[in-house]
C-alpha cells in the first residue's frame, strides 16, 4: 500500500470514472512500473476512508491561525 492518488476537484464525473476504470483494470507490471517500481495495481476504496486525514488538516490550520500565539521561538 503506498500514497493515494486521487482526481482533483471539479473534474466531470465521466472523465473520472474513465481514469477510475483504467487504472483499477491496469495489471501490466511493464505499464504499472512506469508509475512506480514497486507498483503491483490499484485498489479503489471509499472517501469517507480518508476523514482522519481530512480531521488533521484542519487541526493543522487552527494551529496556525492562533492570534497572539507569538513566533516559533515563543516570542510576543
Amino acid at each position: 500500500v503506498t500514497k493515494p492518488w486521487v482526481a482533483r476537484g471539479g473534474i466531470a464525473e465521466n472523465q473520472f470514472i474513465a481514469l477510475q476504470d483504467v487504472l483499477l483494470k491496469t495489471t501490466n507490471p511493464d505499464i504499472l512500473k512506469t508509475f512506480s517500481k514497486s507498483l503491483s495495481g490499484f485498489a479503489p476504496c471509499k472517501d469517507s476512508e480518508y476523514d482522519f486525514v481530512r480531521k488533521g488538516m484542519e487541526s493543522s490550520r487552527s494551529f496556525f491561525s492562533n492570534p497572539g500565539a507569538g513566533d516559533a521561538d515563543g516570542a510576543p
